[in-house]
C-alpha cells in the first residue's frame, strides 16, 4: 500500500490537471474568438448562438472531465450540479465581459445554458461503459442513490 493511500491523499493520475488546464485554455479562447468575431462585427450575428451553444457545451464536457480526474466529491450527480452552476456562472461572467445590447446578451446567455445543460444531461443518461472512456471515476464509484 503506497504511503498516499495510508493518509487518506488522493492518488495521482496522469493526466489529472491537463483536463483542467485543457479547460482553462478553451475558455480563453473561446472568449478571444467571440470577442474578435462577434464583437468586433467580423462574422454575422446569427453565428453566436451556435458559437456559445458549442463552445460552452465543450466547456462543460472539459469540466466534468476535470471534476471526476480531480475527485471533488465522489457522487456523479454533485458533478453533474457543479459542472451546471459554475458553468453559468462563467457564462454570465463571458458575456457580460462583451459588448453586446442586452436583449441579445440574455439571448446568448441562454444559448451557453442550454449547451452546458445538454452535456449534463447526457453525463446522467451515457451508459456506464462509454461513461467511464470520460468520467474513469465513475467507474470506481458508480452513481449512489440518494438516501445511502
Amino acid at each position: 500500500m503506497s504511503e498516499q493511500a495510508e493518509v487518506g491523499l488522493p492518488d495521482s493520475r496522469p493526466g489529472r490537471f491537463k483536463w483542467l488546464l485543457l479547460m482553462l485554455v478553451w475558455l480563453v479562447s473561446l472568449f478571444l474568438f467571440n470577442q474578435w468575431a462577434f464583437a468586433h462585427r467580423h462574422l454575422p450575428a446569427e453565428y453566436a448562438r451556435f458559437s456559445y451553444g458549442f463552445g460552452f457545451s465543450v466547456f462543460a464536457l472539459l469540466m466534468l472531465g476535470s471534476l471526476a480526474r480531480l475527485r471533488v466529491t465522489p457522487y456523479l450527480m454533485v458533478w453533474r450540479m457543479v459542472t451546471l452552476m459554475l458553468g453559468t456562472l462563467v457564462a454570465g461572467i463571458e458575456v457580460s465581459l462583451h459588448d453586446y445590447p442586452r436583449g441579445y446578451g440574455v439571448f446568448l446567455f441562454a444559448c451557453s445554458v442550454i449547451g452546458i445543460s445538454s452535456i449534463c444531461l447526457v453525463a446522467r443518461f451515457t451508459p456506464r461503459l462509454a461513461r467511464n472512456l470520460w468520467l474513469p471515476d465513475a467507474a470506481e464509484i458508480g452513481e449512489k442513490p440518494a438516501g445511502q
